[in-house]
């Protein structure tokens, strides 16, 4: 036996208002006029770091082997890409390949802040610290819209210690 409803099977119904709704979504999306926008976001700023004269821009800057009372010098390069102010902290994290850079390593650490046309010393206080055999550096920042901000910077060993190949790598943290 068959089961109907208002005279009709059931499985007939079923079909047909399968076919209309299909049919109904069809014609509301081709009557919408739907339109979609894929948008690739990509980092705002552009970090780099160079020689302190002359040089290519480059993510990680390699001072070769240094030995204790020497002094090397870097810029840091910060491109702000966005139409939109940036404020963050610029930190420089100095490795020295055997995970035992700390900030003891220094005499001095000074950075130039352009904003304020002075030098900063770092090394003596709470913006340098020791994390798991790195020394890391913070400084606050903030950048205007499509700035591009360049910070020289020094950094002097102290004499007593191990002679080993640093690299400084700078990024800014939001």
């Amino acid at each position: 036996m068959v089961k109907k409803i208002l005279g009709v099977p059931i499985v007939a119904l079923v079909f047909s208002l399968m076919i209309i709704g299909g049919a109904s979504a069809a014609l509301v999306s081709y009557l919408s006029n739907s339109a979609v926008v894929n948008v690739a976001v990509d980092s705002p700023l552009i970090v780099q770091v160079a020689p302190e004269i002359g040089g290519t821009w480059e993510l990680t800057q390699d001072f070769g082997t240094v030995y204790g009372g020497d002094t090397v010098a870097w810029r840091t390069r910060v491109e702000n890409r966005a139409d939109a102010p940036i404020t963050g902290n610029l930190v420089a994290t100095i490795d020295n390949g055997i995970w035992s850079a700390s900030c003891n390593d220094f005499t001095s650490l000074r950075f130039y802040d352009p904003g304020a046309a002075n030098w900063t010393d770092v090394i003596d206080t709470p913006r340098c610290v020791d994390a798991g055999g790195r020394a890391v550096v913070t400084i606050p920042v903030a950048y205007t819209n499509s700035e591009v901000e360049i910070y020289p910077a020094e950094m002097t060993f102290d004499p007593a210690v191990m002679p080993a190949n640093y690299s400084l790598t700078s990024q800014v943290m939001v």
